[in-house]
């Protein structure tokens, strides 16, 4: 399922600007309910980790720590 179906624009660009990395940095963007995170939220916050920990030729970072509180 595409993302725009789950969340609508304004808060896919609030996750893209914010970057959370924890469950409840989820509930902390504007769209984002607790029910949303709890069906949806470890498959947005994997992708959100994946981008922050890898550069854009996909190698991995190594300057980025994450927290996952799941």
């Amino acid at each position: 399922m595409p993302a725009y179906i789950v969340f609508d624009d304004r808060t896919l660009r609030e996750m893209a600007r914010c970057k959370p990395c924890t469950w409840e940095g989820l509930l902390d963007i504007k769209g984002v309910g607790r029910k949303k995170r709890d069906r949806y939220g470890r498959v947005f916050l994997g992708t959100i980790k994946d981008y922050c920990t890898e550069d854009r030729r996909g190698k991995p970072r190594h300057d980025i720590e994450l927290v996952n509180d799941t």
